[in-house]
C-alpha cells in the first residue's frame, strides 16, 4: 500500500470519526463521499444532491476547486 493511500485513508477514517455528534448516541452518515475537492469532485456533489442524496466532500486541500480555483485554466 503506497503512503497517498495510507494517508487517505487516515483523513477518511479521522473525519469520519470527528462526524459523531457532542451529545446523544446518533452517528452521521452519508449516501456519496466524494474525495478531493477538485472541480470535478464539486461537480459530483451537485449533481448527487439534485438526486436527493446526502453527500459530503473530503480532501487535503485548504480551498474547493482545485487547479481551476487556484488560477491555472
Amino acid at each position: 500500500m503506497t503512503i497517498f493511500c495510507r494517508l487517505a485513508t487516515l483523513v477518511l477514517l479521522g473525519f469520519v470519526l470527528l462526524q459523531k455528534p457532542l451529545y446523544g448516541s446518533d452517528i452521521r452518515t452519508y449516501d456519496l463521499v466524494i474525495y478531493g475537492p477538485t472541480s470535478a469532485g464539486i461537480a459530483a456533489a451537485v449533481q448527487a444532491k439534485r438526486m436527493n442524496l446526502d453527500v459530503v466532500v473530503v480532501g487535503p486541500d485548504k480551498h474547493l476547486g482545485g487547479l481551476s480555483a487556484g488560477g491555472l485554466g
